[in-house]
């Protein structure tokens, strides 16, 4: 008597529709999905949802607040980043940070969010000159300041999202902001190579971005986190490879949002060698969105 041996697909797919979360081989699995099963898949996704979550959708309206875009890292994918000169490079005073702040508040934002580079004034004197008119030394030390200002002045929930952080970094930054976050992006080491995505960023080695995370855990910062998708071949970089996110997720239980990101080339690199995450994303009807925030 024949016996049918069940693919690593549908095993899968069994044992999520057995309502039990799917380790990281299982999930990686899943992105081979015949389109004909997509169906079933999506199934299963949502009865895992359900019974998780539930079909809530939350989600907190806020204004965007760009305190810098100068950065010392040179990621090969970021349209963000700028250096000094550049157009589009400059740096928030505290009233415009606070102009934007109030605009935000009055059409109802509730929370502002922070984004900017990574420790610019270790890389550019034009910085530092800018922080010392500001009185401060470093880029971190301004952030907390306007974050209490806005947290004041405005009553919106600063969420700040600066890149590496000490444990002072966070202890400070804690006291004014409601959250914070910093995007794991990959933990493969390959990005790091020369000509790859992360060569001259020397703030995206991956064990100190997971330091950050870990940190945040061990103070109970609620924090966000996140993969991106496309810097890298997506089985080895962004699913296989991003279990250590989920691992400091689950020890710390403190993890607010994740996040999967696309990204496109911002110059040449080895990234831009491989296919489009656009295409793999798509490859079937609504497979995954370009964007998608999931709640653990």
């Amino acid at each position: 008597m024949a016996v049918l041996e069940l693919t690593s697909v549908e095993r899968a797919l069994d044992r999520v529709a057995e309502g039990r979360t799917p380790d990281a081989a299982e999930a990686t699995s899943l992105l081979d999905t015949p389109v004909d099963r997509l169906p079933a898949l999506l199934e299963a996704a949502s009865a895992l949802r359900d019974r998780g979550r539930g079909r809530r959708i939350t989600f907190s309206a806020k204004v965007f607040i760009p305190l810098t875009t100068l950065c010392r890292d040179y990621c090969g994918y970021c349209t963000f980043r700028k250096d000094p000169g550049e157009p589009g490079a400059f740096t928030m005073t505290p009233d415009q940070v606070l102009a934007l702040a109030h605009a935000g508040a009055r059409l109802g934002a509730k929370e502002a969010l922070f984004s900017l580079g990574d420790k610019p004034e270790a890389l550019f004197p034009e910085h530092r000159a800018v922080l010392r008119s500001l009185g401060h030394r470093t880029t971190l030390g301004y952030l907390r300041e306007i974050s209490a200002r806005v947290l004041d002045e405005t009553g919106l929930l600063p969420h700040a999202n600066p890149g590496l952080m000490t444990e002072r970094d966070l202890a400070s930054l804690r006291e004014v902001n409601v959250s914070m976050g910093i995007m794991l992006e990959s933990t493969s080491e390959r990005l790091l190579a020369r000509g790859a995505a992360h060569d001259r960023a020397p703030d995206k080695v991956p064990h100190r971005r997971l330091k950050t995370i870990a940190r945040a855990g061990t103070l109970g910062i609620p924090f966000t986190t996140g993969i991106l998708i496309g810097s890298a071949r997506p089985t080895q970089s962004g699913w296989t490879r991003s279990s250590p996110s989920a691992i400091c997720t689950s020890a710390t239980g403190i993890s607010r949002r994740s996040s999967f990101r696309t990204s496109a080339p911002r110059r040449p690199s080895r990234c831009a060698a491989g296919p489009s995450p656009a295409r793999w994303i798509s490859s079937g009807p609504s497979r995954w969105p370009g964007s998608c925030w999931v709640r653990p």
